[in-house]
């Protein structure tokens, strides 16, 4: 989530669907394919520099040591209170769901392992949970994909 909150408008392409994260876990560069549902979402944000996401009060989130997790919790509670699912509900819950979404639809941990930024296959294992079939249409209805469409990289 360090990675969202700190992405710049100048690195995301909402004609092409993309995002590119300069800072990420592993210190490579990683291009996001942006699902159409992501897109419209990033679409109706009010502002176009600096920051994509902003705290409540329209400033970018801070924390003086990004291995803390201080901004990363401030914007979780921020989104969690404005769009309201669950508090249970963890970002790290959220990449457990895109990997194996993304594993639904791909069926290739290669892919997955490039997408998720992730140095083993075997970590694509602990990410990735085997859905239950016939899973792939509410998947991509979901992300707004057509049915012909898979999810290639992070969101």
């Amino acid at each position: 989530m360090s990675e969202a909150l700190e992405l710049e408008w100048r690195d995301v392409d909402l004609e092409s669907g993309r995002a590119i994260f300069w800072k990420t876990k592993t210190g490579r560069r990683r291009v996001a394919e942006l699902p159409p549902r992501v897109v419209a979402v990033l679409v109706a944000l009010p502002h176009r520099e600096g920051r994509v996401f902003l705290s409540d009060k329209g400033r970018p989130y801070w924390s003086s040591d990004r291995n803390a997790g201080g901004q990363v919790k401030t914007g979780w509670k921020g989104a969690l209170r404005r769009t309201g699912p669950e508090p249970e509900l963890t970002p790290h819950d959220l990449r457990h769901t895109w990997a194996t979404w993304h594993y639904a639809l791909n069926k290739d941990f290669l892919a997955l392992k490039t997408a998720g930024g992730w140095s083993s296959v075997t970590t694509v294992e602990r990410y990735a949970h085997l859905a239950p079939g016939g899973q792939r249409e509410a998947i991509q209805i979901f992300l707004g994909l057509s049915c012909d469409q898979g999810v290639t990289e992070a969101a």
